[in-house]
């Protein structure tokens, strides 16, 4: 099968090159020491969007929720055929999970977007995210155990995204 050059996901901001992942984030304190990105990927972006040459290719948007695809839709849009992956199974209950995917859909729908956007909502699956996560339980939010759901949601995107045959 075709293999991903990039998946883009812009909280935190992550991509993916040639299958192997490379989480790049920005958070104000890690272990007391400040991290930083890499490099600038709002550029790297912008180049891979004049690439393209004004074609439209497809794009798999992994999201965890509708705020945080917001400005990746709205930028995006113009220039690919999205298809959102929303896939969270960290969420505490069925009941919130599904309002968060409903509220994607609203939001894909409903927002004064370039071009249309499809949504892919995947089901609750919690006991995927326990799995990812056994013996991290006791990590403090921004450590090992948020590397591993992340790790999770993605691996689940690049899975989707190979069966579905999309560009990025």
């Amino acid at each position: 099968q075709k293999a991903v050059d990039f998946l883009f996901l812009f909280s935190p901001f992550c991509v993916m090159m040639n299958n192997n992942f490379t989480f790049i984030l920005h958070l104000p304190f890690k272990g007391g020491k400040e991290l930083f990105m890499k490099q600038n990927f709002q550029l790297e972006m912008e180049k891979l969007i004049d690439s393209l040459g004004g074609e439209r290719k497809t794009l798999l948007l992994h999201s965890c929720c509708a705020p945080c695809s917001s400005y990746v839709l709205e930028t995006l849009c113009r220039h690919f055929d999205i298809t959102v992956d929303y896939y969270n199974p960290n969420i505490d209950t069925a009941e919130e999970y599904e309002m968060r995917a409903k509220e994607q859909c609203r939001f894909a729908c409903e927002a004064a977007l370039a071009f249309p956007v499809k949504v892919h909502v995947e089901p609750y699956r919690p006991s995927e995210f326990y799995e990812a996560v056994k013996g991290l339980e006791q990590i403090p939010e921004g450590g090992e155990r948020c590397f591993a759901c992340y790790r999770l949601r993605l691996e689940q995107a690049a899975k989707l995204c190979r069966e579905g045959n999309y560009d990025y």
